[in-house]
């Protein structure tokens, strides 16, 4: 009798290490850390300050190099890859969404969502509906002409995350993305990033400290002294 093979990991990452500094000033920020992640789920990341979760994100997205172990996100080593391989791969594959935000000042939220996909080669026409469309799904419909210092942190944190859903990636790493939001609009929020998942097969990677979206995600891990441990389905 066959037997179905399980879900194919959209991530795989295997034993990663990485220290900061050296001798007695030494931090291990990651000890021998696991972690799989299906293709389509949300896993959220939890763990106290401190315990290495924004530098397994940044590991995972190639944007730091752990200084030993695996990681594969759809088939792609990204442990392997040199800095020009690893932008060119962001740019094509993954969306990041930072605690701080990471906008332009100098551009409008719209010109701030629309930069990203043209950045990826989409077209006038395309890009400007996209930009439009998600502005307006995140209750930003309105705000599109204001810059990053005439928003408030909470609205920034929605336009990083329409940029980062305007055109859909394969995965998505969010740091904290409900971290300065209210219930409704962290319900908001959720609400996308499920919506991305059921319609454009998104991978999600979220860190966390908000029991909402913990309670949201499909599965919840827990990283302590820079080691992950499983706490199954929520």
């Amino acid at each position: 009798m066959s037997v179905s093979p399980s879900p194919s990991p959209g991530i795989k990452a295997s034993n990663l290490w990485r220290t900061y500094g050296a001798n007695s000033t030494a931090v291990l920020a990651l000890q021998g850390a696991d972690l799989s992640v299906s293709r389509g789920e949300i896993l959220a990341v939890t763990g106290p300050s401190g315990s290495g979760k924004t530098t397994l994100l940044n590991c995972l997205a190639g944007l730091d190099s752990a200084n030993d172990g695996t990681i594969d996100v759809l088939g792609t080593n990204v442990h392997q890859l040199d800095y020009e391989e690893a932008v060119e791969w962001r740019r094509q594959n993954l969306a990041i969404v930072f605690q701080d935000s990471g906008l332009f000042p100098y551009l409008s939220a719209w010109e701030n969502v629309e930069i990203a996909l043209r950045l990826r080669g989409i077209d006038r026409s395309t890009r400007n509906s996209a930009a439009t469309h998600a502005l307006q799904r995140l209750g930003l419909g309105e705000h599109g002409d204001h810059r990053p210092a005439e928003l408030s942190g909470g609205q920034q944190q929605r336009v990083a995350i329409a940029r980062a859903l305007a055109c859909p990636p394969k995965v998505l790493i969010a740091d904290e993305p409900t971290a300065q939001l209210d219930l409704q609009t962290s319900q908001l929020v959720l609400d996308e990033l499920r919506h991305a998942v059921h319609t454009n097969d998104v991978t999600i990677i979220m860190t966390t400290h908000d029991p909402m979206a913990k309670a949201r995600a499909d599965r919840s891990v827990q990283l302590v002294d820079g080691r992950v441990f499983d706490k199954g389905t929520t």
